[in-house]
């Protein structure tokens, strides 16, 4: 058996016994979750728990002032930045955060794998919120951009324990290229696990175990429609473009390749991107 078999027999072993190590978020991100899940939080509570942290701090000053969120002058002040986020924003801006964290590593060649993992992630974000701007308004209503961000920041999300299993067995596991067929077989079951277990609604782990399964459709549109429709606006998903583009049809979405380069596409695009530079 090579080390890549082992590794799927590892991860296949620990899946089967519940022993597998799952992410936990960082502290402050969980503070911030529970806080915002609180029918009587409060904002100047919430103020008081990110100011401790600056690169957070920063980060939520920053979406404050993009043309996703910003209608008026800008902020530059955190106080004025939270009252303008609101509660699920600044919830999904700590999570995105501590993710992007969580993709890194003391590994430099495992450093380099995830961070295009993280890269790849990015984009479809980016993609994502493009489709979500040409869609028609009656379907648009039943979604929101804020929403749409953390399902898709969230769909590789299992793929962070196997980077952990894997670098038992060192470099060699991706100089052979044992890491993605390992991702592929599991990334999804361990990331709906994952989600479960940070208390995220059915729809996320839905995005997180299924987004990769192309034999799982949901009756209506749904945010792993619209995630999907992003990795093929972005051309990470080419294999299987037709059958997405014509579920998504099925369901009242109809875009092209023209749609994808187009003036609409691109701005929001570019302003969901502008969050994570």
């Amino acid at each position: 058996m090579n080390e890549g078999q082992e590794l799927i027999e590892k991860l296949k072993e620990k899946i089967e016994q519940d022993t597998l190590i799952l992410p936990t978020l960082p502290a402050i991100a969980m503070q911030i979750s529970d806080e915002a899940s609180n029918p009587d939080a409060d904002l100047k509570k919430m103020y008081s728990i990110i100011i401790k942290d600056p690169a957070l701090s920063a980060r939520m000053v920053k979406v404050a002032n993009t043309s996703l969120i910003a209608k008026s002058q800008p902020v530059s002040g955190l106080d004025r930045a939270v009252n303008r986020l609101g509660l699920k924003n600044i919830k999904n801006i700590a999570i995105g955060l501590a993710m992007e964290q969580m993709f890194e590593s003391n590994s430099t060649f495992t450093k380099s794998k995830m961070k295009k993992k993280w890269d790849q992630t990015v984009t479809t974000i980016g993609a994502s919120i493009g489709v979500f701007n040409l869609i028609k308004e009656d379907l648009k209503k039943e979604f929101s951009a804020d929403t749409l961000i953390l399902a898709a920041l969230l769909r590789n999300i299992g793929c962070l324990p196997i980077y952990k299993e894997a670098s038992e067995f060192g470099d060699i596991c991706y100089v052979n290229n044992f890491m993605e067929p390992a991702i592929e077989k599991y990334s999804g079951l361990i990331g709906g696990s994952i989600l479960k277990k940070w208390g995220f609604e059915p729809f996320m782990v839905d995005v997180a175990m299924n987004v990769s399964d192309f034999s799982h459709f949901t009756d209506d549109l749904s945010y792993l429609d619209l995630i999907r429709i992003g990795m093929v606006a972005c051309e990470q998903e080419t294999q299987h473009r037709d059958i997405i583009l014509h579920n998504a049809e099925k369901k009242g979405v109809s875009l092209s390749g023209v749609d994808f380069i187009s003036d609409d596409y691109m701005n929001a695009r570019d302003s969901a991107l502008s969050i994570f530079n």
